[in-house]
């Protein structure tokens, strides 16, 4: 029943973002915005792009290997089908192939490769605040920002925004400082939660202390720090990915804007797609680059602005599916069995979580 609902909930707020954002869109202008788009920059894109799909692998790796050995391409093979998952299905289902197609390949338990997954999504986490930071120190609006009318007609206070951006970066900082502090000091970082939840609930402390423990076991799956480092590395390296990606697309688009405004677009982008959406994040992925410009006070008219959305949500897209469909092919795996196996994983373990 719970999947069920994200499913709902996600398809509505999909189709309603897409139709309230293109709804007084001139389509001939937008088709022309995008024909003139310098489709050399375009392509440089799709560099980035693969190479990210690499270094997410080799940053898995230094968890993965600490359980035993694992080819690459068992690891590349898991990412790159999970990601067609998320990109076709709603309700993020991909973050439970992942785990499934690891421990069909490599002949896991399931638990141990999701464990493993759940760990390199944190790790993930390093690589965001470094990119939130920047968006944080450099994003400084002035007065009141306002939104294309189309989207919101009423001007918003500067400072919420920014006390926006500056809650986010505190909470995904206070997230990593809390594993750094397990990695290195489990029972100190059980003592601060236990003191700290348990002024205001017992119950809620005691069912948090067995949650770090959990995750305390996890962390340590590193075999050294300098695994934790690589893996960190490797996290940073994501994500200046990403930003080299969005870059382009704005070149192509002859944007001239702040080297920082590529900053604050993933770091809206991150928050977005993080969220219940339709497949692929459609709607959502569209809204934070729009709103992401108009934060920053870009004079860029709606229709390029929605045409960079739709272009920069393309050029993940295309790779992200014909990565996918090379790795069911080469593992000889069912996309229709996989899912479903993943979809009945989610509701064994919903009743634990």
């Amino acid at each position: 029943m719970k999947r069920k609902v994200q499913i709902v909930v996600g398809l509505a707020l999909g189709i309603f973002l897409l139709w309230f954002l293109f709804k007084d869109t001139d389509w001939a202008e937008l088709w022309q915005a995008i024909v003139n788009a310098r489709w050399e920059w375009l392509l440089l894109s799709q560099v980035p792009i693969w190479i990210s799909f690499f270094t997410r692998v080799e940053r898995w790796s230094y968890i993965v290997r600490a359980a035993g050995p694992a080819r690459f391409r068992h690891l590349f093979s898991a990412t790159q089908i999970a990601f067609l998952a998320n990109f076709v299905l709603p309700a993020r289902i991909g973050e439970l192939v992942r785990p499934l197609v690891l421990s069909r390949l490599t002949n896991r338990p399931f638990t141990q490769c999701l464990a493993m997954a759940v760990l390199d999504r944190v790790a993930d986490l390093v690589g965001l605040l470094a990119v939130l930071v920047v968006a944080a120190i450099t994003f400084h609006p002035v007065g009141e920002i306002r939104l294309p009318a189309s989207i919101w007609e009423d001007p918003l206070p500067a400072g919420l925004i920014r006390s926006g951006a500056w809650g986010t970066l505190i909470v995904i900082a206070g997230v990593v400082a809390v594993f750094v502090l397990l990695y290195l000091n489990t029972r100190l970082a059980l003592r601060v939660s236990d003191t700290l939840i348990g002024a205001v609930n017992k119950r809620a402390a005691a069912y948090i202390h067995g949650m770090l423990e959990h995750f305390a076991e996890g962390l340590h799956v590193f075999r050294s720090v300098s695994d934790l480092l690589k893996t960190g590395f490797f996290s940073l390296l994501t994500w200046t990915c990403f930003l080299a990606a969005y870059q382009c697309t704005l070149k192509a688009f002859g944007v001239d804007a702040p080297w920082y405004t590529v900053f604050l677009m993933v770091g809206f982008l991150a928050v977005a797609i993080s969220l219940p959406s339709a497949p692929g994040g459609f709607g959502l992925f569209q809204l934070a680059v729009v709103a992401s410009f108009a934060v920053l006070g870009l004079d860029i008219p709606m229709t390029t602005a929605l045409a960079i959305s739709l272009i920069a949500h393309m050029i993940n897209l295309v790779p992200i599916a014909l990565a996918g469909i090379y790795a069911l092919y080469i593992e000889n795996l069912s996309f229709v069995s996989v899912t479903r196996e993943s979809a009945h994983a989610q509701d064994e373990i919903a009743p634990e979580s």
